[in-house]
């Protein structure tokens, strides 16, 4: 478990990698995806893994990864990519994930979309001989949907199931969303709210790696219980109306992230609170020369209500990352 949060690690901070350049819309990949997803999604998170295996710094990261862990192979993960022929770095090739708060408890629901390379009869025998062998029941219980199998995981919450819809698709989610993608009577999605679809493809900077996308909005009036903890714990980011943030790399890692606020007050807020942030952070490795030059290159400034992050990490940052605790993988 500690290796599976370690390559997530590495996977956020590479997601997206690639030579293209910034300000190009959300790939055509994702769009397709967002015209599964629930209109009343409020946040939407895209992740092309398979542009991190494209660039010398990914590369570069996950070698070390690699040697770091060779000596610590775990067999049970090396057995189950022979016998799936399932590899994640290899065989996952993008994800697209949309959430939604249920308007009366709070609960969060998640709709994945993931595509890659699956072979979903080795996957499942897999499972099943596992779970025979330690004699345990099959974790799931089977639903036909419009020639599809549906896997619905026992005592999950939402009946949440999983549906591989072919041979490079996979669908997870509650039954009831994997039902209605199945047989074509979703309804609305997505795509179906122009306003929010425009405005997420106007703010997206680097939307064909890693981006995404928060409609506060609509989430902080759907869920008291998240309005009440935000009031509590953060009040000024009320008057947030939504957040973007994407992020691309080649020889370094570029990140834009966005405020939209209500106001042009509201946006000087929270440019004032991001830069106090960051001036605590300086002020927290400032015996570190390179930690605080690479934070130097981070700003914080206003356009009209929107409160603007951005900057670049360098290799530098990577190599001071690597010599720091948080960069040993086994001490996750």
């Amino acid at each position: 478990m500690k290796r599976v949060y370690a390559v997530a690690l590495a996977v956020t901070i590479l997601a997206g990698c690639n030579s293209e350049q910034a300000g190009m819309k959300i790939s055509g990949t994702a769009q397709e995806s967002l015209k599964l997803l629930p209109a009343e999604s409020n946040l939407v998170l895209f992740c092309d893994f398979q542009k991190i295996n494209e660039t010398p710094l990914a590369k570069q990261i996950l070698s070390e990864f690699k040697d770091h862990i060779r000596e610590q192979t775990d067999e049970d993960f090396e057995s189950f990519k022979a016998e799936t022929g399932l590899d994640p770095q290899k065989d996952f090739h993008n994800l697209l994930i949309g959430s939604v708060l249920s308007k009366s408890r709070g609960q969060q629901k998640a709709f994945v979309i993931m595509k890659g390379d699956f072979d979903e009869n080795r996957i499942i025998e897999f499972v099943r001989i596992k779970s025979q062998q330690e004699n345990r029941e099959i974790p799931w219980t089977e639903k036909q949907v419009a020639g599809k199998t549906i896997y619905v995981i026992k005592k999950s919450k939402n009946e949440f199931g999983v549906c591989f819809a072919d041979a490079s698709t996979i669908y997870l989610g509650p039954q009831s969303w994997l039902t209605s993608v199945l047989d074509g009577t979703l309804g609305e999605s997505l795509i179906d709210r122009p306003q929010y679809l425009g405005d997420l493809v106007k703010n997206v900077k680097y939307g064909d790696q890693l981006w995404m996308a928060l409609d506060a909005k609509t989430l902080t009036a759907q869920s008291e219980s998240f309005a009440s903890e935000l009031r509590r714990n953060m009040p000024a980011f009320e008057r947030v109306e939504s957040v973007v943030f994407s992020a691309k790399a080649n020889g370094a890692v570029d990140f834009n992230g966005m405020l939209l606020c209500d106001s042009n007050e509201s946006g000087q807020v929270m440019v004032d609170l991001m830069k106090g942030a960051l001036a605590a952070a300086k002020l927290a490795v400032s015996n570190e020369r390179t930690k605080v030059d690479e934070l130097n290159k981070i700003k914080v400034f206003q356009e009209g209500k929107v409160a603007v992050l951005q900057g670049e990490l360098t290799d530098e940052f990577f190599k001071t990352l690597q010599e720091s605790q948080f960069h040993k993988w086994n001490e996750f």
